[in-house]
């Protein structure tokens, strides 16, 4: 039984088609790349943002809340 002609390829044009893709598909990373970056950085001022309120709403300044966490690590490396 004869199982018919096998398709002529044109390796040139396949090569083509499959670098056409993978170019779409780097763009595709490269665009998400940058999204993945704006969130992160959103998501760091939003952590400043709530940090910083917390020092206000402690009543202390930026200076005084760092001498403070500064004797706490301070006093944690002497206990270890």
């Amino acid at each position: 039984m004869p199982r018919g002609k096998k398709a002529i390829i044109n390796y040139d044009e396949e090569i083509g088609i499959l670098e056409k893709r993978i170019t779409h598909y780097k763009d595709s990373i490269v665009e998400l790349q940058e999204q993945k970056k704006l969130l992160l950085d959103e998501k760091e001022k939003s952590e400043m943002s709530a940090l910083y309120q917390a020092i206000k709403e402690s009543g202390k300044t930026p200076s005084e809340f760092l001498a403070a966490l500064s004797l706490s690590q301070e006093d944690q490396q002497v206990s270890a």
